[in-house]
């Protein structure tokens, strides 16, 4: 993040992995240095750059430079997101609205590519870059830009479509660059919470393998119904299907007279209390957007008295969770901040209580890994008192979150694991479509995405867009390997493991993107379709010690160690084919092993060497 310094293992000779690269700059700031004082523009870079720097440590940016009075943002490194695209444009949109009315402007641009990371500079002065066309692309793209605006390239709006409204700024050919390239204007956050309501938007696939899991909730519905308060936590690791599962829960209960209430948290207000409750209360309150604040006030003061609340008392609390100001004839309350948020924790425990004694209610809490302290806090009581009424709390979180309330007979967990080959299959053929293709073909499919259902659709979706644009498509697509670095770097010290693991095996089943060879037993490439002319399948060694091995690159992926790994075998890169391999013993000459991992090689961390296959 801002003003982190790198990890200490930060790569010396590379490190190759996807960036998303933000270049900020300001306007006209040499106009403005010759008409200010250079200690008047001096101070007035540097409130700039602070403002700056703020967001790029909210979003989990990390600046790698401070070049003249410009910007060099990284999303994606020394730590990478799932979501660094959309992380790096939300920074861009704050850094234009952060600035004051001082004649500041600047321009943002904004481009997600490969880049190997390295440091680089003499022994007395080195610093950690990331090398390569995107970091170039990013300031060219911003040159582009007008004042107070942000642009993008088309590979960092394709990560993160659906959450901003865009225009769109045609191609444009720029220096250095051999194709055009197409930009898009970030105009602001379209309130759209996740890229999972951003694709649902656009249509949902099938829901497939599932089924247990979906009747378990329709059953813990039904005894909410009957006054008996549930109480359950959706598990599972990023793309498993946890919001998937809720999205079918809420279209099967469309019939049943219910209210639905869903929010969700989020990694970018984790530290701001009370946060994901004023996301609840917008939900629950569904004040129309045409009502103005004044009519807002007038609803609360009619609803709260009906669940029994005074309103001179919950006004004043609630109303600013919602936006809204406090009128004047309200006085102040007398209270502590420490008694505020108590009061206002009761306040909204009672007012959740009285609305599903009117009718029962389903609250759904999303990604509960990232909700802050107060909003824990009031799940914890709803959780306390709500086992006598007609509520059904339901909640997602990633394995690592561990619920604060005690466990009790109202309380259920199910934990999502991996679809299995049947309904992974089911899942890839509903995806590809009309372009589905040979058995092998699917088989493939399924073995790279190890059954994580987010890695299936993006797996299918690419190779088929590929397929139709008559080039081969890429080992891992875009969409995803952001989503597989994140699952990399949560690993830690195991990260090395996991990505020699599958060069040392030699006998990963992985997709071969070329034409088989001529003389190949297969059908003439006229008889295929392109999906199968492009991914057919590696022949592997069918022996135990292959199996084995698969499995231990699994296990090695995995924070447990279990099967149930956090990343698939899709992270790797694909082996040598078979018969090109070099000894172990030759690599071990040239990559020895260390006896101590406190100040690891830098050379571990850069690309795999080719003498593991």
């Amino acid at each position: 993040m801002a003003g982190e310094t790198p990890r200490g293992d930060a790569p010396l000779e590379g490190e190759r992995r996807q960036l998303t690269v933000l270049f900020c700059d300001l306007v006209g700031s040499t106009e403005l240095s010759g008409r200010l004082d250079p200690e008047d523009y001096r101070e007035l870079v540097r409130g700039y750059q602070a403002r700056a720097d703020q967001a790029v440590e909210r979003f989990g940016g990390h600046v790698a430079q401070h070049p003249g009075d410009g910007l060099l943002v990284y999303f994606g490194w020394p730590r990478a997101f799932d979501d660094a695209a959309e992380r790096a444009v939300r920074a861009g949109l704050a850094f234009v609205d952060a600035q004051p009315d001082s004649g500041l402007h600047l321009r943002v641009g904004i481009h997600t590519g490969p880049v190997v990371v390295s440091e680089l500079g003499s022994a007395g002065h080195q610093e950690t870059l990331a090398l390569g066309e995107t970091p170039n692309l990013a300031a060219r793209v911003q040159a582009l830009a007008a004042p107070d605006t942000v642009l993008m390239t088309a590979a960092t709006h394709r990560l993160s479509t659906g959450m901003f409204a865009v225009e769109d700024g045609g191609e444009h050919a720029l220096k250095g660059v051999r194709e055009p390239v197409r930009v898009y204007r970030a105009v602001a956050a379209s309130g759209i919470r996740s890229r999972f309501a951003a694709t649902a938007a656009r249509g949902l696939t099938p829901f497939v393998g599932r089924e247990q899991e979906r009747q378990l909730l329709l059953s813990r519905f039904e005894q909410a119904q009957e006054g008996d308060g549930q109480v359950v936590l959706v598990s599972g690791e990023p793309g498993i299907g946890k919001s998937r599962l809720l999205q079918q829960l809420r279209e099967d209960l469309a019939g049943a007279h219910h209210t639905w209430i869903e929010c969700a948290a989020s990694p970018f207000f984790a530290s701001t209390p009370f946060h994901t409750v004023a996301e609840l209360l917008r939900s629950g309150f569904a004040f129309s957007p045409e009502l103005s604040p004044a009519d807002r006030i007038a609803a609360l003061e009619r609803l709260l008295p009906a669940a029994g609340l005074n309103p001179a008392e919950s006004v004043p609390l609630v109303a600013p969770l919602l936006g809204l100001a406090v009128p004047p004839l309200y006085p102040p309350l007398l209270l502590s901040p420490e008694q505020q948020r108590k009061r206002l924790l009761a306040t909204l425990v009672r007012w959740t209580l009285w609305a599903s004694a009117l009718q029962p209610a389903v609250i759904a809490i999303e990604d509960l890994h990232w909700a802050d302290p107060s909003t824990l806090e009031l799940i914890g009581l709803l959780v306390e008192q709500g086992a006598t009424s007609k509520l059904l709390l339901v909640s997602t979180a990633r394995p690592e979150f561990r619920p604060a309330w005690a466990s009790r007979a109202h309380h259920t967990q199910i934990t999502l694991s991996r679809l299995g080959k049947r309904h992974a299959r089911a899942l890839v053929e509903a995806v590809s479509g009309p372009a589905r293709s040979a058995e092998r073909v699917l088989e493939a499919l399924v073995e790279r995405a190890d059954g994580v259902p987010l890695f299936l659709e993006e797996l299918v979706r690419a190779v088929v867009q590929d397929a139709l644009d008559g080039v081969a498509p890429a080992a891992i697509p875009t969409s995803l390997q952001d989503s597989l670095m994140a699952r990399l770097d949560r690993l830690g010290p195991a990260r090395e493991v996991a990505q020699v693991a599958p060069r040392c095996s030699g006998a990963s089943s992985t997709m071969r993107c070329s034409r088989p060879s001529r003389g190949s037993p297969t059908t003439s490439s006229s008889r295929r379709s392109p999906l199968a002319r492009r991914l057919e399948p590696r022949s592997t060694p069918s022996s135990s010690r292959s199996t084995g091995r698969r499995r231990a690159r699994r296990s090695a992926l995995s924070p447990s160690g279990s099967g149930q790994g956090t990343a698939p075998a899709t992270a790797m890169p694909s082996p040598r084919p078979s018969g090109t391999t070099r000894t172990p013993s030759s690599c071990s000459r040239r990559f020895p092993r260390r006896r101590s991992t406190s100040n690891r090689s830098s050379r571990s961390r850069s690309r795999w060497p080719s003498c593991w296959g």
